[in-house]
């Protein structure tokens, strides 16, 4: 809960979800019914997937905006294993090229002015196509989409751009509005993902970026909270905002713990289980190649991540030193311990992550260049120092050889402590052996 003398406004901004155009309005579909022209699109419902036979329900839908998941149109349909036929006619409320957007989780036909525009007649997740289309102001285009579902997820949406982008801009010129008045803005952002949801970019979809860009140029100090499953590239404005914040997807108490950490209420702790690039060229990601001075994924030192696996920043500071191992060398089924002090050299008090990777110097096939073999998150008051202590077994340095056989081979291991895999503050080295 923010004070009493603090005001929160908020401003819609753009859309949050992933890229798509908006359905079409119902006023704008026309069918007829006995000869008299109506609103919406007549609506004929089939127990099977090709069409076939007499419709099991007649209706009138106002649009195609539909998503059903895994449940049934109507209970006259059975949940999976049904087809549509929608027909009637579009008005035109502009004249110029439209963009027609249709999703589908199935098979799709669409007919436009009697002629055959799209057709992808077999099972697919949701992808979204799109049409370009002339139109004149006024006129009525015949409109007849096929649509089938087989099992599990069903969903059809037929949307368009009329008005769109004028929308957008409408709304981002409102935030900006609010922001110059601000003393912060934070603006969330995201992508709602799932499965049958890939991605052909790592960009934040839609209007979101041109939102941030345009909220950080009034000069409002501006966060952005990203909401999200998986890596965003940020490059085209992460210079341009004073931080981030990454909650994933957090749940129902999810905004007052974000609310805690961009008040100062709470030191935050938390650290990337994933690596974030600086571009979508970026991925695949290897881990296992060999180390002859390549970059990260084979493209050199000049594109590194964005940010990096086990990455994350505290709102204060934190030393390591005097790394230390109980023995330099051990059987391969020995074990050693691996021990250092780390101080809060800040003025509050804070948990770091502390982590530990391992690389084999010299392997008979190749190896991760670091894997990580154990972390320590610790709660150390400002100013406090403590020693972290981790123990290295077989399991930890064991690998699969040439045969497929859980081993462990004798050499050196190289030890890598730090708060990130990109940011080692500490390195030692100690050898298994043959005894």
């Amino acid at each position: 809960t923010v004070s009493s003398g603090t005001k929160v406004v908020h401003e819609t901004g753009t859309d949050f979800v992933e890229y798509k155009y908006p359905a079409i309005p119902p006023k704008h579909f026309l069918h007829d019914d006995g000869g008299k022209k109506k609103p919406g699109l007549k609506a004929e419902y089939f127990d099977n997937m090709s069409l076939e036979g007499s419709p099991a329900l007649v209706r009138t839908d106002d649009n195609i905006d539909f998503n059903w998941g895994g449940q049934s149109p109507d209970p006259s349909i059975g949940n999976d294993v049904f087809s549509i036929r929608w027909t009637g006619k579009l008005k035109s409320p502009v004249t110029g090229t439209c963009t027609l957007s249709f999703t589908s989780n199935d098979g799709a036909r669409i007919y436009f002015d009697n002629e055959r525009i799209f057709e992808n007649w077999n099972d697919r997740g949701n992808p979204t196509d799109y049409f370009r289309v002339r139109l004149e102001k006024g006129k009525e285009y015949d409109i007849n989409i096929e649509y089938y579902e087989n099992k599990w997820n069903a969903r059809a949406f037929l949307g368009w751009d009329i008005g769109f982008e004028k929308a957008e801009d409408r709304k981002i010129a409102q935030a900006v509005k609010t922001t110059k008045n601000a003393d912060a803005a934070v603006i969330v952002t995201g992508i709602v993902e799932g499965e049958f949801w890939d991605r052909s970019h790592l960009d934040l979809p839609g209007y979101q970026e041109k939102l941030i860009q345009a909220v950080a140029a009034t000069g409002t100090p501006t966060i952005v909270l990203l909401v999200n499953g998986g890596p965003v590239t940020m490059s085209n404005w992460l210079f341009d905002v004073d931080a981030v914040v990454e909650a994933w997807y957090p749940g129902e108490e999810g905004g007052n713990a974000v609310a805690e950490v961009i008040f100062g209420d709470y030191n935050p702790a938390g650290r990337l289980p994933i690596t974030f690039p600086r571009f979508v060229g970026q991925l695949p990601i290897y881990y296992n190649y060999k180390p002859s001075g390549r970059g990260y994924d084979y493209v050199g030192i000049s594109a590194l991540p964005q940010f990096s696996f086990g990455y994350g920043l505290s709102y204060t500071n934190f030393e390591y030193g005097n790394l230390r191992f109980d023995k330099k060398s051990i059987g391969r089924d020995g074990s050693l311990t691996v021990s250092l002090d780390v101080k809060n050299t800040g003025r509050i008090n804070g948990d770091e992550v502390v982590q530990l990777y391992l690389n084999d110097r010299v392997a008979s096939v190749s190896r991760p260049v670091k894997e990580l073999k154990g972390f320590a998150r610790v709660a150390l008051n400002a100013g406090e120092r403590k020693t972290v202590s981790f123990i290295l077994t077989s399991e930890e340095l064991k690998m699969l050889d040439k045969d497929m056989r859980w081993i462990v081979e004798p050499g050196e291991f190289q030890v890598m402590i730090g708060a990130s895999s990109d940011d080692i503050r500490l390195e030692g080295v100690f050898e298994v052996i043959d005894k």
